[in-house]
């Protein structure tokens, strides 16, 4: 068990319930993905936790990466409030955790259960 997913479940669920009033589950998906990824970066997590960095410089930083993948979400006004809010609390690096239970809650709205399936047997396509 991560250490940020107990915190990470209010986030995850408020971005979901703004997502779903935008009716726009998977944008914030595609964004929160990206975000991970940043925040799993190595070079990102030593200038997100180095004391030198402020908040406000952190976010800016992380928005930029962000806003450079090419072919990458829209990083629009909310994204970028949402980096600041986590940037603020000390939570960036709670974003991978932050986007699973936001693809959990996605799931569940969508009627999706993903499972894992150990057979004897190799299955085919079909089955």
């Amino acid at each position: 068990m991560s250490d940020f997913e107990t915190v990470a479940r209010p986030y995850s669920r408020a971005i979901f319930e703004l997502a779903s009033e935008q009716n726009n589950l998977q944008t914030w998906s595609d964004v929160l993905q990206l975000a991970a990824k940043v925040a799993s970066d190595e070079a990102m997590q030593d200038l997100v936790v180095s004391p030198s960095m402020l908040a406000s410089d952190v976010s800016d930083l992380f928005v930029s990466v962000m806003s450079g993948v090419k072919g990458g979400p829209q990083i629009t006004q909310e994204v970028k409030n949402m980096v600041a809010l986590l940037a603020e609390n000390d939570r960036l690096l709670a974003l991978p955790e932050i986007a699973a239970g936001y693809e959990t809650f996605k799931q569940e709205a969508e009627g999706i259960i993903e499972v894992v399936v150990t057979t004897a047997q190799e299955l085919t396509a079909e089955q």
